[in-house]
């Protein structure tokens, strides 16, 4: 019989290991997409990114952020399950939307609220998702452009596209490039 503490250290070291080596698929931190994506997925992580289908099942609330150059860098949060599964306490995934990439995002907007083009992540649409999964799972963020830099693993140039009930994708919702330069 195989010593319990032994085989903790050696998945504990795999795991590290899928965290250095797993630059793209991050399997561990995200569920792989449905074959049908696989076109997408490629294209993803071609763009730094690793690719999520997921439905919503909540609806967007927006999040105070700190300010740059006098631009809140705010955040729209989601909650996800991977497409086609149901509910449960083990798959539910945050998303972080920054705001200043939404395509309708305004500084001078009067009010903090999520921007209007983010309001069509209700409860029970599709989405496919390209970005950076969280460290530690749980979730992903980077769902945006990357404002023409180079495309890493840390950088995606990420979206956030509706599936729609045909199949085809919207546009990216996050591909306002409008504020890249107080990066």
């Amino acid at each position: 019989m195989v010593n319990e503490g032994i085989m903790k250290k050696i998945y504990f070291s795999c795991l590290a290991l899928g965290f250095i080596f797993n630059v793209y698929a991050n399997s561990d931190l995200i569920p792989p997409p449905p074959t049908a994506l696989q076109a997408d997925s490629i294209e993803c992580n071609q763009n730094g990114g690793t690719l999520f289908a997921a439905t919503v099942i909540s609806n967007p609330k927006y999040s105070s952020g700190k300010l740059q150059r006098g631009v809140e860098l705010s955040h729209t949060h989601i909650n996800v399950v991977p497409l086609g599964e149901k509910q449960s306490a083990n798959n539910i995934y945050d998303v972080a939307i920054d705001n200043v990439y939404a395509m309708d995002y305004d500084v001078s907007q009067p009010y903090k609220q999520v921007p209007e083009s983010l309001t069509n992540l209700k409860i029970g649409t599709n989405i496919e998702l390209c970005g950076q999964p969280y460290s530690q799972g749980g979730g992903i963020h980077w769902v945006h452009s990357n404002c023409g830099q180079k495309k890493t693993a840390a950088k995606p140039d990420g979206s956030i596209k509706i599936i729609n009930v045909d199949g085809t994708l919207s546009n990216s919702l996050t591909d306002n490039q409008e504020y890249c330069t107080i990066f």
